[in-house]
């Protein structure tokens, strides 16, 4: 029975070890950071935290894609790995409107990436995808938060729905993907 038993045990051990923990959580900012975030102009952006180790072999890669009237047109940050040996583990993402060109904005550990973007004159609207933690799986996009526009007034359609996001006139979706090395 003892053998069964420590046989069992290092079984559940040995599965434990080759699942991916790796997962992302929504970032609920103190009201401190709050204050500060919005005092330094970014009180738009959606925030995130990375939960759980990159699996050996594995890198994670955040990407912004555009799509314009339902067809993909690019991934507008080239995607690169995210290192996670530091201890901000935080990723943000938002989109600023109050110029002629817009930007579209990356922060990570290693800081903020910034990228000119395409803008339309009409109304805009902008959300996380998830609620809580979502997990993340070997070559399958994350999609964390998204930004439409289009050229009038009225939005009308289905917020969080990603194929309707995607058939906007303009729009971008923050997603992550853990791929291969």
């Amino acid at each position: 029975m003892k053998r069964l038993l420590f046989f069992a045990l290092l079984l559940t051990l040995a599965l434990s070890a080759c699942s991916n923990d790796l997962m992302i959580s929504e970032r609920i900012l103190t009201e401190e950071e709050s204050i500060l975030i919005k005092n330094s102009g970014g009180e738009w952006a959606d925030h995130f935290e990375i939960i759980g180790q990159i699996p050996k072999g594995y890198e994670l890669y955040f990407a912004i894609e555009q799509y314009e009237n339902g067809e993909f047109i690019q991934n507008n940050l080239p995607p690169n790995p995210v290192n996670l040996d530091t201890k901000d583990r935080a990723v943000s993402f938002a989109v600023i409107t109050d110029s002629e060109k817009g930007k579209v904005l990356f922060g990570h550990p290693s800081g903020v990436t910034t990228q000119e973007m395409k803008t339309l004159r009409g109304g805009s609207s902008s959300a996380k995808t998830f609620e809580g933690k979502i997990p993340v799986e070997t070559d399958e996009p994350v999609y964390l938060a998204y930004w439409y526009t289009g050229s009038g007034n009225m939005l009308k359609g289905s917020d969080g729905d990603l194929d309707d996001i995607k058939s906007r006139e303009l729009s971008y979706l923050f997603k992550a993907e853990l791929k291969k090395k």
